[in-house]
C-alpha cells in the first residue's frame, strides 16, 4: 500500500516513513509549491493545502501542518507558526517568552488525507513548557524550545524520531489504521 506525502520537509518525511512502515504503508514524498493560506486554525491551513495539492496531482495524498500554541498568548502563533519563524525566530520568541510567567505551550499536528471522494482530518497534540534556553537540534524551528514534561528534555534533545513522535501523539497510527480499513 502506498501514499503520497506532499511535503518538502525531510524531517516530516522521515517521521512519516518510520511511523507508517510497520503498517505496510509506503510513503512517497513529493514537494509541491502549494500556497499556505492564512487562516484561523491549523486544520483550515492543512485542508486547503490538501485540496490544492489534489487539484495538481489528482492522486490520493496526505499533507501535514503543525503549529505552536502559546497559552499566555491565547494560542498564538497557532496557524501562523510558519510566519512567526520569519518574524522573530527562536531567539525572538525566547526574548518574548522571558517576559511572561505562563510558559505552557501546546504543539498541534493536523494530517489531512484527500482523494477524489474523501477528505479526512486527523489531529493530535502534545503539551509542554517553554524552555529558557535553546537545547538540542533538529525538528521544527521551535522544537529546541519546548520541554516535554514527561522527560524534562526539549523535543530537540530527543535522540530518536520515535521519542519525538510519542510527544506529538498518535496521529500517524490513527491515520494508518483508518487508511488500511478505507483501502480494503
Amino acid at each position: 500500500m502506498k501514499i503520497i506525502f506532499v511535503s518538502g520537509n525531510p524531517e516530516k518525511i522521515a517521521i512519516a516513513k518510520e511511523e507508517l512502515k510497520p503498517f505496510g504503508i509506503e510513503v512517497k514524498s513529493l514537494k509541491l509549491n502549494v500556497e499556505e493560506i492564512q487562516a484561523e486554525t491549523i486544520e483550515e491551513v492543512a485542508l486547503q493545502k490538501a485540496e490544492d495539492a489534489y487539484k495538481l496531482l489528482k492522486k490520493p495524498l496526505i499533507v501535514v501542518d503543525a503549529g505552536l500554541l502559546i497559552e499566555a498568548f491565547k494560542g498564538f502563533p497557532g496557524p501562523y507558526t510558519k510566519y512567526a519563524e520569519k518574524w522573530f525566530g527562536a531567539n525572538g520568541l525566547m526574548k518574548i517568552m522571558s517576559k511572561t510567567k505562563n510558559k505552557k505551550v501546546r504543539v498541534k499536528w493536523c494530517l489531512v488525507y484527500k482523494d477524489k471522494k474523501t477528505r479526512k482530518i486527523f489531529t493530535s497534540s502534545g503539551e509542554g513548557f517553554f524552555s529558557e534556553n535553546k537545547k538540542g537540534v533538529g525538528g521544527n524551528w521551535f522544537e529546541c524550545l519546548i520541554i516535554d514534561p514527561s522527560t524534562y528534555l526539549t523535543l530537540g534533545e530527543y535522540e530518536s524520531e520515535k521519542k519525538r513522535t510519542e510527544f506529538w501523539g498518535p496521529i500517524w497510527v490513527d491515520f494508518a489504521k483508518w487508511f488500511i480499513k478505507y483501502k480494503h
